[in-house]
């Protein structure tokens, strides 16, 4: 289980002011603390779009969420677009 609180602690330790997390979506959190696999359906385009994964987070002074496709992975094949976001809609946690 992953703290996001705890990220934020490390992440102002390092950078210092200039870390900002004003991209990270909030909706995201509960899952990216849980593990929990998520299904993400967007509001652009016909049909709609979705994407499915877990919610992992990238390293720098302004992280964005990403999606791993398995929850081994070491890199997001894709970014969650979240300003575009219908719906989040939690699949389950996986062991």
């Amino acid at each position: 289980m992953k703290n996001f609180d705890a990220f934020c602690r490390r992440g102002r330790a390092k950078y210092g002011d200039k870390f900002d997390i004003s991209e990270l979506d909030p909706r995201f959190v509960p899952y990216y603390e849980s593990g929990e696999r998520v299904e993400v359906t967007y509001n652009f385009g016909t049909p709609r779009e979705t994407e499915r994964g877990y919610v992992g987070v990238t390293t720098g002074w302004k992280p964005i969420w990403i999606c791993l496709k398995r929850r081994d992975s070491t890199g997001g094949c894709g970014l969650f677009d979240e300003r575009n976001v219908e719906s989040i809609r939690g699949l389950g946690v996986y062991l």
